[in-house]
């Protein structure tokens, strides 16, 4: 039960795993931020950004600090009590999808070793459909698809470092239309 996705051989050889274009079809309202620095304990840094069916396509500057995870935020509860972390942990070099407060019956972290080359940027692209948190890591290198269980008005989005400072090159963000929409129910 996952977006459908094409399979390719980069000229290194790695495999991609991509969702196929034909996804584009369902966006709507965009949304764009650009050249943000998030510094570790600080939060907000996406305003009113809101939504359960989404999809968002981050690109980061590696941080200076080795032992760094950033990423972002997605389904967080207004109270701070839920929320759901993908990101990356630059030591350990994986992309990483945290649902240990993901609601009631999700827990555990996912991970994917992800090399990034030395210079390099992280790109996420992500597409969160109400209970499902699907992320695809540096044009398909890394794919990790889960499913989250947050609460209905668990809807911010934000970003995150927990140690020193991320710069976030640019975040594009669409709402998703219904693929439902004029089928027969």
């Amino acid at each position: 039960m996952t977006v459908p996705r094409v399979l390719s051989l980069l000229p290194d050889g790695a495999l991609s795993v991509l969702p196929v274009p034909e996804l584009h079809s369902l966006r709507k309202e965009p949304t764009c931020f650009n050249n943000i620095v998030v510094d570790s304990g600080s939060s907000g840094y996406l305003g009113e950004l809101r939504g359960d069916c989404l999809e968002l396509i981050a690109e980061f500057e590696l941080p200076e600090s080795r032992n760094a995870e950033f990423g972002l935020k997605v389904r967080c509860s207004s109270d701070g009590r839920e929320e759901t972390r993908i990101g990356y942990r630059v030591a350990e070099g994986e992309l990483i999808v945290d649902r240990s407060r993901s609601g009631p019956d999700a827990s555990g972290i996912s991970r994917c070793g992800l090399s990034l080359p030395d210079g390099g940027t992280l790109k996420l692209h992500i597409y969160l459909d109400r209970s499902s948190a699907e992320v695809f890591g540096n044009e398909g290198r890394g794919v990790i698809s889960n499913r989250i269980y947050p609460g209905p008005d668990s809807l911010g989005v934000d970003l995150y470092v927990s140690e020193g400072r991320v710069r976030l090159i640019s975040l594009e963000v669409w709402k998703l239309k219904s693929i439902w929409n004029g089928c027969a129910k």
